[in-house]
């Protein structure tokens, strides 16, 4: 039988040597792996934070509308438009839901490149939602200002 140390002594401090290498590197990927949570929360933090935005959004110019039905004003074509949008917005907030999950699926060496790709595909879903969901405010908001009595000045702004 053939030894890889000549002695006791040698294979003992090789022993401990590969041990606090081995502690050193499940050290290191233990922080990368907490660094990678928190990328996680922060992507999911900053995707999730246009829908409320959008939402917040869509309830002041869901306010408008109202003050505007009070006034007497036909407010079809905007209640339209911004119903459009708060379609959008579930959609988005579904979108997030899809988005969080896949978030939390740990990663694998079996499943990662799958896995990015979807977190990126429901990533460009998000801001495509977003940004068919702001054209539609953006219009609504138009179809608001169609139907507001013009005022002589030409400096001054409509109240709503």
């Amino acid at each position: 039988m053939k030894y890889l140390c000549s002695n006791w002594q040698e294979l003992h401090n090789l022993t401990h040597t590969l041990s606090e290498k081995i502690e050193k590197l499940n050290n290191k990927l233990e922080k990368q792996r907490e660094k990678m949570g928190e990328a996680r929360e922060r992507l999911l933090d900053k995707e999730l934070q246009v829908t409320d935005v959008l939402g917040k959004i869509a309830d002041k110019i869901g306010d408008r509308i109202n003050i505007s039905e009070n006034r007497g004003l036909d407010m079809t074509a905007a209640k339209t438009k911004l119903a459009e949008a708060s379609v959008k917005i579930e959609e988005i907030t579904i979108e997030g839901q899809t988005l969080a999950d896949l978030i939390k699926t740990e990663i694998t060496e079996t499943n990662k490149d799958t896995l990015f790709a979807s977190v990126k595909t429901s990533q460009n879903k998000i801001r495509t939602l977003a940004k068919a969901t702001h054209a539609l405010l953006v219009d609504t908001v138009k179809e608001i200002t169609k139907v507001l009595p013009k005022k002589n000045s030409a400096t001054s702004t409509p109240n709503i």
